[in-house]
């Protein structure tokens, strides 16, 4: 077994290990195990920055952020699911291609309890 990074290769096959076991790992293509103690031990840390993410996700976490902050928001007579508290603020947003509904976010101006549908 050989590593690059944090990931761990077969040295019969070069495929790509999975840890699945506690004991062994089995290189799903040859077979060959190799014991998990011959793992060393390390830290993975992943940081990413806000221009990672596609335009679509950027501008979704955009979005609900909006929701929090935006005063224009409209208030409803509905129920809320969690307190039943009878007002909620909701924001319709397309989140989905142009032939499909809008989704409605929801969220409890008691509890501040948010949820979303799919129209």
């Amino acid at each position: 077994m050989f590593s690059v990074g944090s990931a761990f290769f077969c040295t019969s096959c070069g495929s790509l290990l999975d840890l699945i076991s506690d004991m062994y790992i089995v290189c799903t293509q040859c077979r060959a195990s190799y014991p998990t103690s011959d793992i060393p031990d390390f830290n993975i840390v992943t940081t990413s920055r806000s221009k990672a993410f596609g335009s679509s996700l950027r501008q979704m976490d955009i979005s609900l952020n909006s929701l929090e902050t935006d005063t224009a928001a409209s208030i409803i007579n509905e129920t809320c699911p969690k307190c039943e508290y009878k007002k909620m603020r909701f924001q319709t947003l397309q989140m989905r291609s142009a032939d499909e509904g809008a989704t409605v976010f929801y969220e409890c101006l008691f509890c501040g309890y948010r949820f979303s549908t799919n129209e």
